[in-house]
């Protein structure tokens, strides 16, 4: 699917959600996108995250740490100016145990995320545990792909011990400031890459287990979808776009570098 252009706000309609914001050069690019399912931005959600997808129109909600009592607010804020993030929105996870979740019916087998985010230097420093940028779930299994604190990795699935994973240099994990975060993973190849920032993208091919999209899946920004109370993000998170295919063959390369080439523009990332 081509990015759809009518769902994505200009001067003079309202944005999805009842804010009304300006195209950016960003937003024109990505609205062309192939592939595009999920935009998440935080210009068009309320304080705590909640709102629509700019591309697809879906509820985006906001959800308090797993086990909270009735009427516990959501823990993810959102910062309306944000001058480390080019004076743009973003939102915040001071404590890893919130998130939010854009679904049901959004998971797709192959995929691909472009993330403006940032990690805290005090979670990294914990050794343990992780920091889930965007995950998805299966029958409280976590899957696909996050950030893990202790190893520096992105994975493909923690299906069957999760062994299926790309290993990232602790060292080039950017701790406090804004950065490029992406991955793709194609089902068909059993291929993932991905990158950080400026360093050169790593790869895994083999990958022998997938993970197994259902129905009742949601993609869980900044957590885990409710299965932990201390393993989310820690840090912000800027704009998120999700692809319902993977974009890093031959054929959709040049789109997810034009897609990471806007977002640095717009955020002044080097």
């Amino acid at each position: 699917m081509v990015g759809r252009v009518t769902t994505i706000p200009g001067v003079s309609a309202p944005a999805l959600g009842g804010k009304r914001i300006v195209m950016t050069e960003a937003d024109k690019l990505i609205a062309r996108l192939p592939g595009l399912l999920h935009y998440f931005d935080p210009a068009v959600l309320d304080a705590y995250g909640a709102g629509k997808c700019r591309a697809s129109g879906r509820p985006i909600r906001s959800f308090p740490p797993a086990g909270s009592a009735a009427g516990t607010l959501p823990t993810p804020t959102r910062v309306a100016v944000d001058a480390a993030f080019n004076n743009k929105p973003t939102i915040s996870f001071p404590t890893g145990d919130g998130d939010i979740r854009i679904g049901p019916r959004t998971v797709t087998p192959s995929f691909a995320i472009v993330m403006v985010a940032s990690l805290a230097a005090a979670a990294n420093a914990s050794g343990a545990g992780f920091a889930q940028l965007l995950t998805t779930a299966n029958a409280n299994v976590l899957g696909v792909t996050w950030q893990n604190v202790a190893t520096a990795s992105f994975r493909a699935d923690n299906l069957a011990g999760g062994s299926d994973y790309i290993g990232v240099p602790s060292a080039s994990v950017p701790l406090d400031t804004k950065a490029i975060w992406v991955f793709s993973y194609d089902d068909d190849a059993r291929t993932a890459i991905a990158w950080i920032a400026n360093v050169t993208p790593l790869t895994r091919t083999g990958i022998t287990t997938p993970a197994l999209v259902a129905p009742s899946m949601t993609w869980n920004i900044g957590g885990s979808g409710g299965n932990s109370t201390a393993n989310g993000w820690r840090g912000k998170i800027a704009k998120a776009l999700i692809f319902g295919r993977e974009m890093h063959s031959d054929t959709y390369r040049p789109y997810l570098d034009d897609a990471v080439a806007a977002l640095k523009a717009e955020f002044a990332i080097a």
